[in-house]
Protein backbone atom coordinates (compact mmCIF):
# COMPACT_ATOMS: atom_id res chain seq x y z
CA UNK A 1 0.00 0.00 0.00
CA UNK A 2 1.22 3.21 -0.82
CA UNK A 3 1.58 5.76 1.88
CA UNK A 4 1.20 9.23 0.72
CA UNK A 5 3.15 11.94 2.74
CA UNK A 6 1.33 14.42 4.77
CA UNK A 7 0.15 17.59 3.15
CA UNK A 8 -1.17 20.62 5.41
CA UNK A 9 -4.33 22.30 3.98
CA UNK A 10 -2.64 25.51 3.38
CA UNK A 11 -0.60 23.38 0.49
CA UNK A 12 -3.65 20.96 -0.75
CA UNK A 13 -5.80 24.36 -1.10
CA UNK A 14 -2.83 26.41 -2.94
CA UNK A 15 -4.14 26.72 -6.33
CA UNK A 16 -7.89 27.36 -5.05
CA UNK A 17 -9.40 30.99 -4.68
CA UNK A 18 -12.67 32.53 -3.64
CA UNK A 19 -14.28 34.20 -6.31
CA UNK A 20 -17.01 36.81 -6.26
CA UNK A 21 -19.23 34.88 -7.68
CA UNK A 22 -18.70 32.38 -5.03
CA UNK A 23 -19.11 35.74 -2.20
CA UNK A 24 -22.20 36.79 -4.30
CA UNK A 25 -23.46 33.66 -2.88
CA UNK A 26 -22.43 34.07 0.44
CA UNK A 27 -24.41 37.32 0.29
CA UNK A 28 -27.71 35.51 -0.93
CA UNK A 29 -27.29 33.09 1.62
CA UNK A 30 -28.13 35.36 4.71
CA UNK A 31 -26.62 34.38 8.07
CA UNK A 32 -25.45 31.26 8.87
CA UNK A 33 -23.50 31.54 5.39
CA UNK A 34 -19.80 30.20 5.43
CA UNK A 35 -17.31 29.48 3.09
CA UNK A 36 -15.19 26.34 4.51
CA UNK A 37 -11.95 24.33 2.64
CA UNK A 38 -13.37 21.04 1.88
CA UNK A 39 -10.74 18.35 2.23
CA UNK A 40 -12.79 15.76 1.15
CA UNK A 41 -13.14 17.88 -2.35
CA UNK A 42 -10.41 20.07 -2.17
CA UNK A 43 -11.85 22.85 -2.84
CA UNK A 44 -13.37 25.97 -1.72
CA UNK A 45 -17.62 25.68 -1.13
CA UNK A 46 -20.30 27.60 -0.17
CA UNK A 47 -22.00 25.71 3.35
CA UNK A 48 -24.58 26.71 5.86
CA UNK A 49 -23.52 26.46 10.00
CA UNK A 50 -26.20 23.72 10.00
CA UNK A 51 -24.51 21.38 7.88
CA UNK A 52 -21.54 21.34 9.95
CA UNK A 53 -20.47 18.01 10.81
CA UNK A 54 -17.13 16.83 12.45
CA UNK A 55 -16.83 14.32 9.88
CA UNK A 56 -15.10 15.66 7.07
CA UNK A 57 -12.76 18.28 9.41
CA UNK A 58 -14.01 21.35 6.75
CA UNK A 59 -12.34 24.82 8.00
CA UNK A 60 -14.25 27.64 7.60
CA UNK A 61 -12.52 30.06 6.44
CA UNK A 62 -14.87 32.91 5.60
CA UNK A 63 -18.43 34.08 7.10
CA UNK A 64 -21.05 36.62 5.87
CA UNK A 65 -20.16 38.57 9.18
CA UNK A 66 -16.88 39.06 7.14
CA UNK A 67 -17.54 39.68 3.74
CA UNK A 68 -20.13 42.71 5.11
CA UNK A 69 -17.10 43.70 7.06
CA UNK A 70 -15.46 43.76 4.02
CA UNK A 71 -18.16 45.69 1.56
CA UNK A 72 -18.62 48.20 4.18
CA UNK A 73 -14.80 49.42 4.84
CA UNK A 74 -13.87 48.91 1.16
CA UNK A 75 -17.56 51.57 0.45
CA UNK A 76 -15.81 54.04 2.24
CA UNK A 77 -12.33 54.01 0.52
CA UNK A 78 -12.88 52.52 -3.24
CA UNK A 79 -15.14 53.33 -6.56
CA UNK A 80 -18.47 51.49 -6.44
CA UNK A 81 -16.73 49.30 -9.44
CA UNK A 82 -13.57 48.63 -7.16
CA UNK A 83 -15.38 47.36 -4.44
CA UNK A 84 -16.32 43.47 -4.69
CA UNK A 85 -13.22 42.87 -7.09
CA UNK A 86 -10.95 44.35 -3.97
CA UNK A 87 -13.41 42.35 -1.19
CA UNK A 88 -12.68 38.93 -3.46
CA UNK A 89 -8.94 39.96 -3.24
CA UNK A 90 -8.72 40.29 0.43
CA UNK A 91 -11.19 37.38 1.00
CA UNK A 92 -8.93 35.12 -0.61
CA UNK A 93 -6.12 36.23 0.77
CA UNK A 94 -7.98 35.96 4.33
CA UNK A 95 -8.84 32.54 3.28
CA UNK A 96 -5.02 31.44 2.82
CA UNK A 97 -3.72 33.04 5.50
CA UNK A 98 -6.34 31.20 7.83
CA UNK A 99 -5.16 27.92 6.41
CA UNK A 100 -1.53 28.78 6.38
CA UNK A 101 -1.33 30.33 10.39
CA UNK A 102 -3.96 29.05 12.25
CA UNK A 103 -3.54 24.90 13.30
CA UNK A 104 -6.71 23.84 12.15
CA UNK A 105 -5.02 20.12 11.14
CA UNK A 106 -2.32 18.96 13.03
CA UNK A 107 -0.46 16.02 12.41
CA UNK A 108 -2.90 14.04 14.74
CA UNK A 109 -6.13 16.07 15.05
CA UNK A 110 -8.07 15.47 17.74
CA UNK A 111 -12.07 15.08 17.27
CA UNK A 112 -14.23 18.04 17.38
CA UNK A 113 -17.31 16.75 18.76
CA UNK A 114 -17.61 18.83 21.74
CA UNK A 115 -17.29 22.10 19.34
CA UNK A 116 -19.57 21.07 16.43
CA UNK A 117 -22.48 20.68 19.00
CA UNK A 118 -21.97 23.52 20.78
CA UNK A 119 -21.83 25.02 17.44
CA UNK A 120 -25.28 23.16 16.30
CA UNK A 121 -26.83 23.71 19.92
CA UNK A 122 -26.44 27.39 19.51
CA UNK A 123 -27.73 27.13 15.81
CA UNK A 124 -31.07 25.44 17.07
CA UNK A 125 -31.38 28.50 19.60
CA UNK A 126 -31.21 31.25 17.19
CA UNK A 127 -27.67 31.73 16.65
CA UNK A 128 -26.21 32.21 13.57
CA UNK A 129 -22.13 32.02 13.00
CA UNK A 130 -21.10 35.09 11.77
CA UNK A 131 -17.64 34.81 10.68
CA UNK A 132 -14.62 32.61 10.66
CA UNK A 133 -13.28 31.23 13.72
CA UNK A 134 -10.09 33.51 15.45
CA UNK A 135 -7.52 31.50 16.69
CA UNK A 136 -5.80 33.27 19.46
CA UNK A 137 -2.44 30.86 20.68
CA UNK A 138 -2.23 30.81 24.40
CA UNK A 139 0.65 28.11 24.44
CA UNK A 140 0.00 24.20 25.09
CA UNK A 141 -3.84 25.17 25.15
CA UNK A 142 -5.24 27.48 22.52
CA UNK A 143 -8.53 29.97 22.31
CA UNK A 144 -10.88 29.40 19.61
CA UNK A 145 -13.64 32.01 19.47
CA UNK A 146 -16.72 31.69 17.36
CA UNK A 147 -18.73 34.82 16.38
CA UNK A 148 -23.23 34.28 15.99
CA UNK A 149 -25.42 36.66 15.24
CA UNK A 150 -28.48 36.73 17.36
CA UNK A 151 -31.23 36.12 14.43
CA UNK A 152 -34.13 37.15 17.06
CA UNK A 153 -31.93 40.18 17.67
CA UNK A 154 -29.46 41.22 14.89
CA UNK A 155 -28.50 43.87 16.62
CA UNK A 156 -26.97 41.13 18.92
CA UNK A 157 -23.67 39.74 18.54
CA UNK A 158 -22.33 36.60 20.83
CA UNK A 159 -18.71 35.47 20.47
CA UNK A 160 -18.28 32.18 22.49
CA UNK A 161 -14.61 31.67 23.07
CA UNK A 162 -13.58 27.80 23.99
CA UNK A 163 -10.41 26.22 24.80
CA UNK A 164 -8.35 24.60 21.50
CA UNK A 165 -7.97 21.77 20.85
CA UNK A 166 -9.31 20.21 23.88
CA UNK A 167 -12.87 21.92 24.68
CA UNK A 168 -13.54 19.14 27.72
CA UNK A 169 -10.13 20.01 29.65
CA UNK A 170 -10.84 19.37 33.28
CA UNK A 171 -9.76 22.65 34.71
CA UNK A 172 -11.44 24.19 30.94
CA UNK A 173 -14.12 27.39 30.87
CA UNK A 174 -15.85 28.64 28.00
CA UNK A 175 -16.16 32.60 28.01
CA UNK A 176 -19.14 34.35 26.78
CA UNK A 177 -19.42 38.16 25.70
CA UNK A 178 -22.64 39.81 23.98
CA UNK A 179 -22.40 42.96 22.51
CA UNK A 180 -25.07 45.24 20.98
CA UNK A 181 -24.70 47.67 18.09
CA UNK A 182 -21.13 47.61 18.91
CA UNK A 183 -21.30 47.93 22.79
CA UNK A 184 -20.68 45.62 25.54
CA UNK A 185 -23.76 44.67 27.42
CA UNK A 186 -22.41 41.26 29.38
CA UNK A 187 -20.30 38.68 29.97
CA UNK A 188 -19.61 35.78 31.99
CA UNK A 189 -17.48 32.19 32.07
CA UNK A 190 -19.02 28.51 32.08
CA UNK A 191 -17.48 25.28 33.63
CA UNK A 192 -16.66 23.09 30.55
CA UNK A 193 -18.63 20.62 32.27
CA UNK A 194 -21.63 22.77 32.04
CA UNK A 195 -21.05 23.67 28.15
CA UNK A 196 -24.16 22.03 27.21
CA UNK A 197 -26.48 24.46 28.78
CA UNK A 198 -24.66 27.26 27.50
CA UNK A 199 -26.75 28.19 24.70
CA UNK A 200 -29.60 28.81 26.81
CA UNK A 201 -28.17 30.79 29.18
CA UNK A 202 -26.88 33.09 26.06
CA UNK A 203 -30.59 33.37 25.27
CA UNK A 204 -31.95 34.16 28.76
CA UNK A 205 -29.18 36.92 29.58
CA UNK A 206 -30.13 38.69 26.36
CA UNK A 207 -33.55 38.12 26.49
CA UNK A 208 -33.28 39.74 30.24
CA UNK A 209 -30.68 42.71 28.92
CA UNK A 210 -33.39 43.29 26.17
CA UNK A 211 -36.72 43.50 28.35
CA UNK A 212 -34.63 45.99 30.81
CA UNK A 213 -33.83 48.35 27.87
CA UNK A 214 -37.39 48.23 26.90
Amino acid sequence: MTVHPYRPMSARFADQHLTEPLLRALDRTGPGGLIIADPASGEYRLTHARYLTTRNREVIVYGLGDLHHGLETYSLILPRERVWPSVTNAADQLAHACLAQDPWEPVRPRPRTALAALRRAMHRDGFALLRRPLFHDRGEVGRLDDVYLDTRDPATVVTVATPYPDPDMPDGAVFTWVTRRGSYLTGWHTPASQRHALPEVIRARVHAHLACDT
